[in-house]
C-alpha cells in the first residue's frame, strides 16, 4: 500500500509542479533587508527581470507593478528626500514606475524636487532606463514625466529638448496603441505618461485616463491615519479595466520618511513613533500597532503607509491585482511583496527543493501522506496566510513533526527530512 501511495504521489507531483512561473517571480534578498521600509543606498534585494512570468496578454491594469513616487529625490534634506537607491538600484530590485521630474536650466532637462536639484539630467536618466531595457528586454518601464518648474513654465523649451533627448533612446521607446496596453506589446521598451505640454503630440498614455489616488498633503503626522485611509480604500476600488496609481506617499506637515515609515527617525531600524494614544478603545487608530498593554490598555504606535500596505497584501486583504503601487523609501520586503501578488499560487502552498523559494516546487492544496520525489528534499516554502501546516519527517504522518504559519518560509531544522505534510488548519 505504502507502495502505491509513494506512485500515486509521484504522479500528482508530476502533474502539478510549478518551478517555471514561480521561480521567475522570486528576487535575491539579502539578509537583513527584508523590509517593507529602506533607509539606505544598498538595496540588499535583486529582482530584475521578474516580468518575464507574466503573460504577454495580461494588460497593464491587470499587473501588480511596484513603483517609486519623485523617483530622483536623493538630496536636500527630510523634507526634501524621498528615496535613497538610485534608479539603477530601483530598476534592478523591481521597481517598474519612475517618477521623474525636470526642470529646463540652461538648455538641458536637470532633475528637481521643487526648488532642490538632485543633480541629474534626463540624458543621464533616459541612458540608464535603456541600459537596463537592453539587459532585461522581458521587462518594461512606465515613466510619469513632469515640468517640476510648472506647467507653463519655459513648456516649449522643455518640450524640444525632451525630443531632441528621446532620439537617442527612441529604439527601447514604444507609445502603444491603448492607455491599457498589454505587456506583450511593450516588453523591453519605456512607455511615458504624459503629465506636460506637448502641444497635441502623444508621447504615451495619457495620465488624465488612469484612476489616481495621489492625497499627499498632510498637515500634522496624525494625518497619517487618514492618509492610510485613503490608499486601503483606493486599492479596494481598483478597476480591472483601467491603470491604477496608488501613491502611498505624503508630505507637507510630515517628513516623507515618516508618511512611509511611522518611525521616531529616518533609519531603517528605528523604533516606531508613540501616537500619544494609550487606550482600550479598539476603534481607535485600529490598523496601527498596539504595544505595552496591560490588560486591555494598551498604547498606539504610528504604523507607516509601506508598513501596513505590506501587511495588507500579506495578509490576503486585496485579492485582486494592486495596480502601480507608488512608495517613497521602498525596502526589498514589500517590492518583493507586490511582486508575488502577481503570482497564481499566492493563495497555495508550495513547497521549493532549494533554499529561497528556488529549484523544483509542488503545489500542495491538501494533506499528502507522501511526497513522492520530493520526499527529503523540501528547503523551503509558501504558506498563505490563514494557514496552519504540519510537515512530518516520514511518509504517513510518522515521526517526529514541525509546526509552521504564513510568516515562516525556511527550514534550518528540518532542511532535506520531510516526507508527508498535513494541513492543520487554512482560512481563505
Amino acid at each position: 500500500m505504502k507502495v502505491k501511495n509513494a506512485l500515486l504521489s509521484f504522479f500528482i507531483s508530476s502533474l502539478i509542479s510549478a518551478p517555471s512561473f514561480s521561480s521567475a517571480l522570486n528576487g535575491e534578498m539579502n539578509n537583513g533587508y527584508n523590509l517593507p521600509y529602506l533607509w539606505d543606498s544598498n538595496a540588499g534585494y535583486s529582482n530584475s527581470d521578474w516580468m518575464s512570468a507574466i503573460d504577454n496578454e495580461k494588460k497593464l491594469s491587470e499587473i501588480s507593478i511596484p513603483g517609486t513616487h519623485n523617483s530622483m529625490s536623493l538630496y536636500g534634506g527630510d523634507i526634501v528626500q524621498t528615496q535613497t537607491l538610485d534608479i539603477l538600484s530601483q530598476l534592478n530590485m523591481g521597481v517598474r514606475y519612475l517618477d521623474a521630474r525636470f526642470k529646463y536650466v540652461n538648455g538641458e532637462l536637470i532633475a528637481y524636487h521643487g526648488i532642490i536639484t538632485q543633480h541629474q539630467s534626463f540624458n543621464s536618466f533616459m541612458s540608464t532606463v535603456s541600459l537596463f531595457l537592453d539587459s532585461n528586454p522581458t521587462e518594461t518601464v512606465i515613466i510619469r514625466m513632469q515640468n517640476e518648474a510648472g506647467a507653463a513654465t519655459d513648456q516649449e523649451k522643455f518640450y524640444q529638448h525632451f525630443k531632441k533627448v528621446l532620439e537617442t533612446y527612441k529604439h527601447n521607446n514604444v507609445i502603444p496603441s491603448s492607455d491599457n496596453p498589454s505587456l506583450g506589446s511593450i516588453r523591453g521598451k519605456f512607455v511615458f505618461i504624459r503629465d506636460f505640454n506637448t502641444f497635441n503630440y502623444n508621447i504615451g498614455i495619457e495620465r488624465r485616463s488612469l484612476n489616481i489616488q495621489d492625497k499627499f498633503k498632510l498637515s500634522t503626522n496624525w494625518d497619517l491615519y487618514s492618509k492610510w485611509e485613503n490608499v486601503k480604500s483606493h486599492f479596494m476600488s481598483i478597476d480591472a479595466n483601467k491603470v491604477s496609481l496608488n501613491y502611498l506617499s505624503g508630505s507637507v506637515g510630515s517628513f516623507p520618511y515618516f508618511v512611509a515609515s511611522g518611525k521616531s527617525s529616518p533609519g531603517s531600524h528605528a523604533p516606531q513613533l508613540w501616537t500619544g494614544v494609550s487606550t482600550v478603545d479598539s476603534r481607535k487608530y485600529p490598523d496601527f500597532p498596539r504595544t505595552s498593554c496591560l490588560g486591555k490598555l494598551c498604547s498606539i504606535n504610528f504604523s507607516g503607509t509601506n508598513q501596513l500596505t505590506d501587511h495588507w497584501i500579506k495578509s490576503n486583504k486585496f485579492p485582486n491585482a494592486l495596480g502601480v503601487v507608488i512608495m517613497d523609501f521602498p525596502g526589498g520586503g514589500i517590492v518583493d511583496t507586490i511582486i508575488q501578488h502577481n503570482s497564481p499560487t499566492k493563495n497555495m502552498m508550495v513547497i521549493y527543493e532549494h533554499a529561497n523559494k528556488m529549484g523544483k516546487s509542488m503545489i500542495i492544496n491538501n494533506t499528502i501522506s507522501s511526497l513522492g520525489e520530493m520526499n527529503n528534499k523540501i528547503s523551503s516554502w509558501t504558506i498563505p496566510n490563514g494557514w496552519r501546516v504540519r510537515f512530518y519527517e516520514k511518509e504517513n504522518f510518522q515521526g517526529l513533526y514541525y509546526t509552521r504559519e504564513h510568516s515562516e518560509n525556511e527550514t534550518p531544522v528540518f532542511n532535506d527530512t520531510i516526507s508527508s505534510i498535513e494541513i492543520i488548519e487554512r482560512i481563505n
